[in-house]
């Protein structure tokens, strides 16, 4: 995954030590008054997850999603939520790290 801007992930480091955005963002509302910056930041960390979690069956996913998700963006990452959350309204109130990593699963689709 390419990141349009490195900062947003120091963003969001930043975010997750000072906390200034209220805490992390429980809902979609909650997450969508966050910066730019941070909600990249965010979406970066979350796909970043993602991509790197290997333990035994989760080996063959954590492929998939490598190839799935090659040179998206971090702004991508975040226009590919807000169209989920479009699509799926009853996400507004799940937690977004939920939302988003099923945001991911309906782009990739299961593991072959």
């Amino acid at each position: 995954m390419k990141s349009g801007n490195w900062l947003a992930a120091g963003g969001l480091l930043m975010g997750v030590a000072f906390l200034p955005c209220g805490g992390l963002a429980q809902s979609y509302d909650a997450w969508r008054a966050w910066p730019d910056d941070y909600r990249r930041g965010f979406a970066l960390a979350i796909v970043m997850e993602q991509l790197s979690n290997c333990l035994g069956e989760g080996c063959s996913i954590t492929r998939h999603r490598r190839h799935c998700l090659a040179g998206v963006t971090d702004k991508a990452v975040v226009e590919l939520f807000g169209h989920y959350v479009d699509r799926h309204p009853q996400a507004r109130s799940r937690p977004i790290n939920v939302t988003m990593s099923q945001a991911l699963y309906e782009l990739c689709g299961p593991a072959p």
